[in-house]
C-alpha cells in the first residue's frame, strides 16, 4: 500500500484534470508483477507544467450553499462583550443560535464564506474580527458597527481542524452570520503504474493500494458517493479503458480503478482520476 499524507455537498464544482502524456527519465518503479513496460520520456513533465489544476493538493475549490444561519447570539450564547468567543461551522448549531440541523458544511472544509453582521448592544460603536481558532487574532476588522442598526458584510473565515473559528469585539454587540459557501480540497489523483502519486499530484487522498495488475484502490478523505468519477489513461492518449467505481465498498470514501488495454487485458499505466462532487 502506498500511503499519502493528508493535505490540510450541495453545489458541484468541476475538478478538471488535464491529459498527461509521458514520464521523466528519473526512475519511478512499477509494481512487482505489473505488465507495464512503458519507456520513460520527459514529455510528461512538460505537459504537467501546463496543468495548474494538478498542483500537489494545495489549491481549494469553492462550493456555494444556500444562505443558512450559522450563528446568532440573540438566540444562543448571548451578547458578546469586549472579548472573543469560539463558534463551530459543523453539526448542530443551536447552542450558538444557528440552524439546529447544521448548514451542510463538511468537516473537511478549510474555510467558510459568511455574511457576518453585528448589532450594537449598548448604543456604542465597535468592530468585529473573525479568525481561525488556534491562531493569532488579526489586526484587521471584518465588520465595523455603530448605533444606526444591524451592519453586515461578506467575510472569508478559515476553520481549524475541529471546524472552529473565533469572533472578537472591542465593545458590546450581538453577532449573527449566514454561511453562503465553503472552501475544500478537490478530489483527484495522478498515478504512476505502481500506484504511487506522480510528482505528488493528488488532492484529498488518504491512501492508494495497487493489489494487482491494472487495479488501483483509492481512499479519499471524504465521501465520494454521488460524485461523478472520471478516469483517463495518460501515456498513450486514451488508448486504454479506465473504469472507475465509486460504489466499490460500503465505505463511502473509496473508489476502485481498473485499466484494460485494447485486448481487454488488465494493464498498469499512468492514469488520472478526478471526482466532481
Amino acid at each position: 500500500m502506498s500511503t499519502f499524507s493528508r493535505s490540510a455537498h450541495r453545489s458541484a464544482v468541476s475538478v478538471t484534470v488535464a491529459a498527461v502524456l509521458g514520464i521523466t527519465a528519473a526512475g519511478i518503479g512499477h509494481a512487482a508483477g505489473g505488465s507495464s513496460n512503458h519507456a520513460a520520456t520527459p514529455m510528461l513533465d512538460a505537459v504537467v507544467a501546463l496543468a495548474p489544476s494538478m498542483n500537489a493538493g494545495s489549491e481549494l475549490r469553492f462550493i456555494a450553499l444556500p444562505p443558512c444561519r450559522i450563528l446568532d447570539t440573540r438566540y444562543g450564547g448571548g451578547v458578546l462583550v469586549s472579548g472573543s468567543r469560539t463558534f463551530t461551522a459543523t453539526g448542530s448549531l443551536t447552542a450558538q443560535g444557528g440552524n439546529a440541523a447544521g448548514c451542510d458544511v463538511p468537516s473537511t472544509a478549510a474555510a467558510v464564506q459568511l455574511s457576518l453582521g453585528a448589532l450594537s448592544d449598548a448604543g456604542g460603536n465597535g468592530y468585529l474580527t473573525a479568525w481561525k481558532t488556534g491562531t493569532t487574532k488579526p489586526l484587521a476588522s471584518a465588520v465595523n458597527y455603530n448605533t444606526s442598526g444591524p451592519t453586515s458584510t461578506l467575510a472569508t473565515v478559515e476553520l481549524s481542524a475541529a471546524s472552529q473559528f473565533n469572533i472578537y469585539t472591542n465593545s458590546r454587540a450581538h453577532v449573527f452570520a449566514d454561511v453562503t459557501g465553503y472552501w475544500t480540497k478537490p478530489l483527484y489523483a495522478v498515478l504512476s503504474p505502481d500506484g504511487t502519486a506522480y510528482n505528488g499530484m493528488f488532492s484529498g487522498v488518504v491512501s492508494v493500494a495497487h493489489p494487482s495488475t491494472g487495479v488501483y484502490i483509492i481512499d479519499f478523505e471524504r465521501s465520494v458517493r454521488g460524485c461523478s468519477a472520471q478516469g483517463t489513461e495518460l501515456l498513450f492518449a486514451g488508448s486504454r479503458d479506465v473504469s472507475v467505481d465509486n460504489t466499490y465498498e460500503a465505505e463511502n470514501t473509496t473508489v476502485r480503478v481498473v485499466v484494460t488495454n485494447n485486448g481487454n487485458e488488465v494493464e498498469d499505466t499512468y492514469v488520472s482520476i478526478s471526482l466532481t462532487c
